[in-house]
């Protein structure tokens, strides 16, 4: 290698490392503040057909036809996140308030069996062990009574948080709002303003990139929309094996939080497992403890397969998108990095840009590829017939003519 070839692969590093960087800023500290307007803008792509639809059929004007759809739209989706947060604080309210009761009713029962077998079983091995374990149920017992008056204090902080943010929470909505009429009611003289500032190669990137980032996008719903449905099969199949009422309900509300990046199954199944090893109810324990694990070894198994398949990526590069995101932007990474790479290599593969080289294709796999071109059909067709053509009536056949033309010698 020579030294200009050095100090280009040099160059080109440092290129790739300043755009990570700006990257990962953006995403930790610029999002947060983009938020309002990223979201209008993607609101606006999505009501947009309501809006033409509104201008066009009933003549509406520009901003009156975005108000509306804008503001109806929020307003419908601020009702289901409003029923939905209510229903969650009557739950949590009435876990909250029957918590005392339940814990001296199960939890202090439980404890306090455990505590005595433990002491029975080190008291006959020896007088030292039953010292050893009753030290240790002592601090055991201070340290429990220190994490439930730390996860309060946690819990009336968090509370706290929530009420300060709350003021700043509603500004940032009511930016989206304002932002969302006012760049669905310009909508295309925005885009052509956007389409003027770049070059023509680059309007053509721009296109490009769009339309296929529409379908990868598109590729990745469906992918995760199967694996939705795998484990709400598996789910399913378990829970009604192991006798739970409502399991498609409940089935159907671990699936949905599977899906997500933070939250997962394990939301609600370890504390299930939990409250049935406290209840002495062990059986239910291990069912759903095993239950877990085969979701989470499944899933772990055909995610990066099933989204690899479906993307046009190798799973072992699905795999590192998603760790490798997760780990640099977080829980955005998670979804946001195998869709950036899966773009790219769309774009490469159709030669508009050149990002990856792509390997030359395997002489075998040319050969096997031809070997099944070559083999016989499984069905042969048939051979097409050849078209006999009909004869009209009103030319006579060249035969008759030689037949009449000699006749008329032979009378001669």
């Amino acid at each position: 290698m020579t030294v200009q070839n050095k100090k280009t692969v040099l160059i080109n590093i440092a290129y790739i490392a300043v755009i990570l960087g700006i990257a990962i800023l953006v995403c930790r500290k610029g999002l947060s503040i983009l938020m309002p307007f990223l979201i209008a803008w993607l609101v606006t792509v999505i009501i947009r057909p309501v809006i033409e639809l509104l201008i066009k059929k009933c003549h509406f004007s520009k901003g009156l036809a975005a108000a509306v759809v804008s503001v109806v739209f929020y307003a419908v989706f601020g009702f289901l996140l409003t029923v939905i947060g209510m229903r969650l604080i009557a739950m949590a309210k009435t876990v909250i308030v029957g918590f005392p009761n339940y814990y001296n009713e199960k939890i202090e029962p439980f404890l306090i069996m455990v505590t005595e077998a433990l002491l029975n079983f080190a008291g006959r091995l020896s007088p030292e062990a039953s010292d050893v374990v009753r030290d240790f149920l002592m601090g055991f017992s201070a340290n429990f009574e220190s994490i439930l008056t730390n996860a309060s204090v946690t819990a009336l902080r968090w509370l706290t948080t929530i009420a300060i943010r709350m003021p700043s929470g509603l500004l940032k909505v009511l930016i989206t709002i304002i932002a969302t009429v006012f760049i669905s009611s310009d909508y295309p003289l925005l885009k052509r303003f956007v389409m003027a500032q770049l070059s023509e190669r680059n309007q053509m990137l721009m296109r490009e990139g769009r339309a296929h980032l529409v379908k990868t996008v598109g590729k990745y719903i469906r992918s995760y929309f199967l694996i939705m449905v795998i484990t709400f099969a598996e789910l399913y199949i378990g829970l009604k094996i192991i006798g739970q009422q409502r399991a498609a309900m409940i089935a159907a509300l671990i699936a949905v939080l599977d899906i997500l990046p933070v939250v997962g199954s394990g939301t609600i199944l370890i504390p299930w497992t939990l409250i049935s090893i406290v209840t002495q109810n062990y059986s239910m324990a291990l069912k759903i403890g095993v239950l877990y694990l085969t979701i989470t070894i499944i899933r772990n198994i055909i995610e990066p397969k099933i989204v690899g398949d479906h993307v046009g990526m190798h799973p072992v590069a699905t795999l590192m998108a998603m760790v490798i995101g997760t780990y640099v932007f977080g829980p955005i990474g998670l979804l946001g990095l195998p869709i950036a790479i899966a773009l790219f290599k769309s774009l490469n593969d159709e030669g508009i840009i050149h990002v990856f080289k792509m390997p030359e294709p395997d002489p075998d796999e040319k050969q096997d590829s031809s070997e099944k071109k070559q083999r016989r059909p499984l069905f042969r067709k048939n051979k097409p017939t050849e078209e006999v053509l009909p004869v009209s009536p009103d030319i006579p056949d060249q035969d008759e003519k030689s037949a009449d033309s000699q006749e008329t010698e032979a009378t001669k």
